[in-house]
């Protein structure tokens, strides 16, 4: 299965936070951001459509307001199970677990080819 594509994302936090950005996905890394935080990182698919990332979140514009807390700079630990269309992850803060968060993607376009 191939999840390479631009991707829709819906943040929320276990405090109830919300929050959108957008998402791009290749080869094995995975690129984004939303008006205050960039995010890169690198996933692996398992042979039954599970899927585990490491993403890492800063900010870039001084206002700290991440749906997870008022954090600099974070990674966050995710797993779901991915589909073509979208998929579910869930997570926390590492070295803070108590911060949570569910991240809905939702495929929107293909990537351009070169």
């Amino acid at each position: 299965m191939t999840i390479r594509g631009v991707y829709s994302a819906l943040f929320k936090s276990n405090h109830n936070q919300v929050g959108a950005g957008i998402v791009v996905i290749d080869g094995a890394t995975l690129h984004g951001g939303d008006l205050n935080y960039l995010y890169k990182g690198k996933y692996k698919l398992d042979d039954k459509g599970g899927i585990a990332a490491t993403v890492d979140v800063d900010n870039y514009s001084g206002l700290k307001n991440a749906v997870v807390g008022p954090f600099q700079s974070f990674r966050l630990t995710l797993k779901g199970i991915a589909a073509p269309h979208g998929f579910a992850l869930s997570g926390a803060v590492e070295e803070h677990p108590k911060y949570m968060i569910q991240i809905d993607l939702i495929r929107i376009s293909d990537l351009v080819d070169q």
